[in-house]
């Protein structure tokens, strides 16, 4: 029987030095810490892998199974976790702003050793923002980027959407003939890119704007109407089975 803080022990009492050592070995288990709960799902567990291995000596182990259908209905219930009303007709500027008004000096992003916060998170993207409404960007137009992942990558992505678009990533890691195909599909005028992912300029139909020139604008955006509903962003597909598709 497997109850709460009691060892498995051999049925043999050990004798001589043994039994002093026997004696001192702390329990398997702290039953403190297991309630009956707890002790009858091991022992489920255990039964299920060693009926495992009965049936099929040759099974790798990798192959063996601790869940029967109890425990797999109790996996089910415990990945559904709890619900909370989500404010369905808030747009993510919106709800961007709302968590600024509450603590603005609390950290937003963690990048290596750098640290930014809701205020200085607010403020680059106002930049990249602005600096995109003066170039004529227009309600739910696609951008793309070529960044790596960090604070810039996201204060460009906050940009975008507070200046009404909506934001295409592309990675730095993927071949330019697939940034050329992914901007001309989507039908893209502006990507953004930094020194080491793309030279300012004209490429594939597109005009490609330096990171910094946008962090350096200098102005406050346009306040746009958004709308939950409204195009955020494009996702495209590897295309490893055709051609790459894009999901809006």
């Amino acid at each position: 029987d497997l109850n709460p803080g009691t060892a498995v022990r051999s049925r043999r009492a050990p004798a001589g030095p043994e039994a002093v050592v026997a004696a001192r070995r702390p329990p398997m288990f702290d039953a403190s810490l297991w309630t009956d709960v707890d002790v009858e799902r091991a022992r489920r567990q255990f039964l299920a892998a060693a009926g495992d291995l009965v049936r099929d000596l040759d099974r790798p182990l990798a192959d063996i199974s601790i869940s029967d259908d109890q425990e797999q209905r109790f996996l089910m219930a415990a990945a559904e976790g709890s619900r909370a009303p989500y404010p369905e007709a808030a747009t993510i500027p919106a709800l961007f702003a709302e968590r600024l008004a509450q603590n603005g000096t609390a950290t937003a992003i963690r990048d290596g050793a750098t640290t930014t916060t809701y205020a200085e998170l607010d403020r680059l993207s106002d930049r990249v923002a602005a600096g995109l409404q003066s170039r004529g960007v227009a309600m739910e137009e696609p951008v793309a980027f070529v960044l790596p992942r960090g604070t810039a990558a996201v204060a460009v992505m906050l940009g975008i959407l507070k200046a009404g678009a909506a934001y295409l990533p592309l990675s730095p890691k993927d071949p330019p003939a697939r940034h050329a195909r992914l901007i001309v599909d989507a039908g893209v005028r502006f990507v953004v890119t930094d020194d080491r992912n793309g030279t300012p300029g004209t490429s594939d139909g597109a005009q490609s704007i330096a990171l910094n020139a946008l962090l350096t604008h200098a102005g406050r955006p346009t306040a746009v109407a958004g709308r939950a509903d409204a195009l955020a962003a494009i996702m495209f597909t590897s295309g490893s089975t055709g051609q790459p598709k894009g999901v809006e």
